[in-house]
């Protein structure tokens, strides 16, 4: 180097491959390969870039920061194009990639693992740009891999949610703008794709599974922005309807033959009084256990006696009984559901539904006169719905009942009213409201201060409210019936009992307040020695277990708990005057006791009563309520707005929004799972509960008194024994024949079942 004259940096620039006679020197060959393999190279690269020590002495060494600078960025930059061109293969989001398989599969963990493994330089980078060195040390228990940058799939996805969850147009074109999201037009162009795509592996479905549907008519206000004559804001009607094969391997296909046959043989040989009044009879062992857990659920869940603290929490008594006929759960029970395009048809007229059905057929692939033939010949569908759309259905097979075959005459066709819609709440509204005297449901409104429930509504929240005050009035009664059965003032007195001593107070409460024996009991007293509060109450106690073990057997999934209440339904309806759900009760029990034949019996309960979406315990719904959250979802979730909201779009869009519900659901439980949860925070009832409790107690509505004053209104037994209610309420002391009981009641129906009414 010396005789040369040449310094350290033209001695490095010529080893390193920049003069040709040095390149192929086999000494230079070995000295150069020795430096770029030596272990000491990092560290002489980044004391070059930064020299040690002599800064504190005011020694200033400026080392190669400007010429590494510039190669690190080079190199770093190329390196970046590379990891680039390699993660575009992986994350590429294509149109057609928005399908509901494709976009259920992308998650976050899933896009972090192959950011790394494919693109280590560009993850460190945003990784060290995200948080400080220091951060990094301090940070050992958790990482922050959310605030990398993603590219392609993770903006398809948050795409396809966000439309979800209802985001408006200028709110997409400025994520857009920012490169969060896909655009406007790539999402709507996404739902009209994944619409196609439903309806295609629904007509598949179809042909491979068999079916159940059920459609109910759905209401929207249509919001114009310039009025016209002929544009107008205004409220209009359609028919909403949704099909849900059965794709559990374990269904047995239906016997079309073997239900014609057996229908026929069964219209001859109808139910009778004395046949319903024995399924009663056999189902009230059922019942009545059923009753008495629930009565010691009421104590149990109460804060005065706090279950926590007692000695015999893990008592089997304290166990729910055996189920009766449990539908089973899990994710490959999911409810599987295709929802069909609107019609713009009132539900109302026969001729709508005959329309409508005849539409639907043609959207399911069901139209053709093949299809047609097998349909009618060898399948049954079963076809669910509120009352009026089961009043429809019945009316018109029999309007069509002379027509020229079994398809017109639409045979295949069974119709069933769902459990949603068969609400016993109407039923305690119209009976138990009172006056704000009478310790009924309006003592209990207006104690509690609840709004909206004067009249009965079923718009709203009306239905939900009322089930929460039914549920309240009947946890304060019991509790006030558990103090007075005991002869105590607080339930927290209870705690010396055993859980043996506390069942045999739970059978004594329920057949001294809660009975048709204590009401017989009670009809058997005179007239000056009858106490109408108690009375009241007795009755209430009732009929409030009856309510709350329908709900409790709904959202457990359990069907033989809500068959064995089918009789005391009918009584309830009879009781009331509400014919058109005497009629509904009527049909089913002489469908299921004469009509139907074995399998179809079983079809029937496991797949057509209770659906559950998500498979888990305890979230059975019947099918017209699932029915309701599909209207919900098109009137308000995935809602249309605009210039362009007709009836002929979202029946365009309407078979995406279960895919799209879908991605909204696996969006928020892969990324936004520890924030916020689907549901809000139910507020404690323990605070109206007491307040109930205290005025029961201070009225003292569970003693008799027969000195206390009579109410102002017709006794609800006087009305009982009017008419035929009084076969339910006298059942266990009627002697010899009952088949006479109910010729005294004038028939307010057509001739179906009429002979019952």
């Amino acid at each position: 180097m010396q005789s040369q004259a040449m310094n350290t940096a033209l001695f490095l620039y010529h080893l390193c491959w920049n003069t040709p006679k040095i390149i192929t020197d086999v000494r230079c060959k070995y000295e150069r390969i020795s430096v770029t393999h030596s272990k000491e190279l990092k560290g002489v690269l980044q004391n070059l870039y930064c020299p040690p020590g002599g800064h504190g002495r005011g020694v200033c060494s400026r080392g190669a920061v400007k010429a590494m600078t510039e190669v690190t960025q080079e190199i770093v930059t190329r390196q970046v194009n590379y990891e680039m061109r390699a993660l575009h293969l992986i994350m590429e989001a294509k149109p057609v990639d928005f399908r509901e398989e494709l976009l259920l599969q992308i998650t976050l963990d899933n896009i972090i693992s192959c950011v790394r493994a494919v693109a280590p330089t560009w993850w460190s980078i945003c990784s060290n740009a995200a948080f400080t060195p220091k951060q990094a040390a301090r940070n050992t228990k958790k990482s922050s891999p959310d605030t990398v940058l993603h590219r392609c799939k993770m903006q398809q996805l948050m795409c396809a949610y966000l439309k979800s969850c209802g985001l408006k147009a200028r709110a997409f074109d400025t994520l857009h703008a920012l490169y969060f999201c896909m655009s406007q037009k790539t999402i709507y162009t996404a739902v009209d794709t994944i619409a196609e795509m439903t309806q295609e592996w629904m007509k598949a479905d179809v042909k491979d599974y068999p079916i159940r549907s059920l459609h109910d008519n759905i209401n929207i206000r249509f919001q114009v922005y310039e009025q016209r004559t002929d544009n107008k804001s205004h409220f209009d009607s359609s028919m909403a309807a949704t099909v849900y094969p059965v794709k559990d391997p374990d269904a047995v296909p239906l016997n079309a033959a073997a239900y014609h046959e057996k229908r026929a043989s069964g219209s001859q040989n109808s139910i009778t009084p004395l046949d319903i009044f024995e399924l009663d009879s056999q189902a009230s062992p059922r019942i009545h256990t059923c009753a008495v857990y629930q009565i010691i659920r009421f104590l149990i869940d109460s804060a005065p006696f706090d279950l926590s603290t007692y000695e015999h929490k893990e008592s089997e008594l304290f166990k729910p009984p055996p189920p009766v006929h449990q539908l089973p759960t899990g994710p490959e029970h999911a409810l599987c559901q295709y929802m069909l395009g609107t019609i713009h048809q009132e539900e109302a007229s026969y001729e709508g539904n005959k329309r409508c059905m005849h539409e639907w057929l043609w959207q399911l692939g069901l139209d053709t006169v093949e299809n047609m033939k097998h349909i009618s010949q060898e399948q049954l569908i079963v076809w669910m719905g509120d009352q009026l759309t089961s009043s429809r259905c019945r009316g018109l097979k029999n309007f069509r009942s002379q027509d020229l075959n079994s398809a017109q005459r639409f045979e295949f066709l069974i119709k069933l009213v769902g459990w949603f819609h068969i609400n016993l709440g109407f039923s305690f509204h119209h009976q138990y409201y009172g006056k704000p005297g009478m310790m009924g449901l309006k003592h209990a409104i207006d104690l509690l201060e609840c709004r909206n429930l004067a009249t009965p509504s079923v718009q709203g929240t009306f239905h939900h409210n009322l089930n929460e005050l039914l549920h309240h009035v009947a946890k304060a009664h019991f509790q006030d019936a558990w103090c007075t059965i005991a002869n105590i003032d607080s339930l927290d007195e209870l705690h010396s009992c055993t859980p043996q001593e506390l069942s045999k107070l739970a059978s004594k409460l329920w057949e001294k307040l809660a009975s048709t024996h204590a009401l017989n009991k009670l009809r058997e007293k005179t007239d000056k020695a009858a106490n109408d509060y108690f009375q009241q109450a007795v009755m209430f106690n009732r009929d409030i277990l009856d309510y709350l073990e329908l709900d409790d057997a709904i959202k457990t999934g359990d069907v033989g708990r809500v068959r064995n209440l089918l009789p005391r339904l009918l009584f309830r309806f009879l009781g009331g005057g509400h014919t058109d759900y005497v009629i509904e009760i009527l049909e089913l029990i002489q469908a299921l006791e004469c009509k139907w034949p074995e399998d179809l019996k079983v079809w029937v309960l496991k797949y057509c009563w209770l659906g559950n979406t998500t498979g888990q315990p305890g979230c059975f719904s019947p099918f017209d309520l699932i029915q309701e959250h599909n209207i919900w979802d098109i009137k308000h979730i995935f809602a249309v707005f605009g210039p362009y909201a007709t009836w002929e779009y979202i029946k365009k869009i309407l078979a995406a929004i279960p895919t799209m519900r879908k991605v909204k659901d696996h969006v928020n439980a892969d990324i936004n799972h520890f924030r916020r949860g689907k549901m809000h925070m139910k507020p404690s009832k323990e605070i109206d509960v007491t307040k109930l409790q205290q005025a029961y107690a201070a009225s003292k509505i569970h003693v008799f008194d027969p000195m206390r004053p009579r109410l102002d209104i017709e006794c609800p037994l006087t009305t009982c024994n009017k008419g035929p209610i009084r076969c339910y309420c006298v059942r266990q002391s009627i002697d010899g024949p009952r088949d006479g009981l109910w010729q005294d009641r004038p028939s307010r129906t057509g001739p179906t079942m009429s002979h019952l009414l």
